[in-house]
């Protein structure tokens, strides 16, 4: 037992040698190895505070999207257009002067390999990007139809599914997020919720969908929140 304290305590220390009050504000680490089991925190983080999960929804999206295809639903080969409406198709993909919307597959968003613009990081033209934005004190909050708009504004990087390409886009998970709304039936976080958060028993675990929750602590970018 006092090994196990001991262990315990240098983890603590670890952990709070983390928090410099300069770039990393906060941390929270969960460690299970056999019968061992440690849960710590530090700095703005206590072990219960809920924090932003961001680009790791993305393997929620992706775990929803192996369940449709499991339940027959879609193929991951299924161009997009089968699911995605004409007007937001229309200049989703334009390359060289050519068209390469109804080209995009399911499996292209899925692996970054759409060719696709992200619309968070990329600039329109003459103007930053909304990451740039948000770190600037700029906040602010936009629905799916503001991010496949503000990706069309951008470049593609190349045609879907171009050999040895890849290019990391949240637009590409805008439009599964959308796929599934359009198989199911039923909202992103209904799904994330029935298929994903109750099974699972992620009590603490919810789609953050409001500019006014509070409940997430504050997000820094280096000192900044």
């Amino acid at each position: 037992m006092h090994a196990i304290m001991e262990m315990k305590n240098k983890l603590q220390k670890i952990l709070d040698a983390t928090v410099d009050e300069k770039k990393v504000f906060g941390t929270s680490f969960a460690i299970k190895k056999d019968d061992f089991y440690w849960h710590g925190a530090s700095g703005n983080l206590s072990r219960d505070q809920a924090y932003f999960i961001a680009s790791t929804s993305k393997l929620f999206t992706t775990a929803i999207v192996m369940h449709l295809r499991s339940k027959a639903l879609l193929n991951l080969d299924d161009a997009i257009s089968r699911y995605i409406d004409e007007s937001i198709l229309h200049n989703l993909h334009q390359y060289k002067g050519h068209s390469y919307s109804h080209q995009i597959s399911i499996k292209h968003l899925l692996s970054h390999c759409s060719g696709l613009p992200d619309y968070f990081q990329g600039k329109v033209a003459d103007a930053g990007s909304l990451e740039e934005a948000l770190k600037n004190g700029h906040d602010q909050s936009w629905s799916f139809e503001d991010a496949i708009e503000r990706s069309k504004g951008m470049k593609p990087h190349f045609i879907p599914g171009a050999k040895n390409k890849a290019h990391y886009s949240d637009t590409n998970f805008q439009l599964l997020g959308k796929i599934i709304e359009q198989i199911t039936q039923q909202s992103f976080a209904q799904n994330c919720r029935e298929l994903i958060i109750h099974p699972l028993a992620l009590s603490h675990t919810y789609l953050y969908q409001t500019a006014d929750d509070q409940t997430p602590q504050t997000l820094y970018y280096e000192n900044k929140n």
